[in-house]
């Protein structure tokens, strides 16, 4: 396994990144990700962990079957995920890498004909099971 490390750019929301593979980078063609640059990447037989010290912001549009993990301090992009019961898959934006690689060029996709179900079947199959530590949202504790 190799792992990576990386943060947004203000180091309030951390992830660590395990993967057997080469890093195989995509660029989505929603607008959301073509105004950030983003370049994705995700691997099923890997595992990410992300670590925010605040809650972080999440942002859906369109289908709103994902959250854009973006951090609530600098803005920055982190990660996108989706959440099924107690499971939780994502895919981390390779610009928030320590090392970003940029000699990688990423694949376009375009993913804009698919349904809800589509979709989400496609990332159970390519996205990286993850786990997400952050503190509850103030007022969430059962009093």
């Amino acid at each position: 396994m190799t792992v990576h490390a990386g943060s947004c750019h203000c180091g309030s929301v951390s992830f660590r990144y395990e993967s057997a593979t080469p890093l195989n980078v995509r660029e989505c063609q929603c607008s959301f990700c073509r105004k950030h640059g983003s370049r994705n990447v995700s691997d099923p037989k890997g595992s990410i962990e992300i670590v925010s010290r605040a809650a972080l912001t999440r942002y859906r549009f369109g289908l709103c079957v994902t959250d854009f993990l973006i951090c609530p301090a600098c803005g920055s992009f982190v990660a996108a995920g989706m959440g099924e019961g107690s499971e939780c898959y994502s895919t981390l934006n390779l610009n928030c890498f320590d090392d970003p690689h940029p000699e990688l060029v990423p694949e376009p996709m375009v993913y804009h004909a698919e349904d809800a179900g589509d979709r989400l079947e496609r990332r159970r199959q390519r996205w990286t099971p993850t786990r997400i530590v952050e503190p509850e949202p103030a007022g969430s504790a059962d009093a």
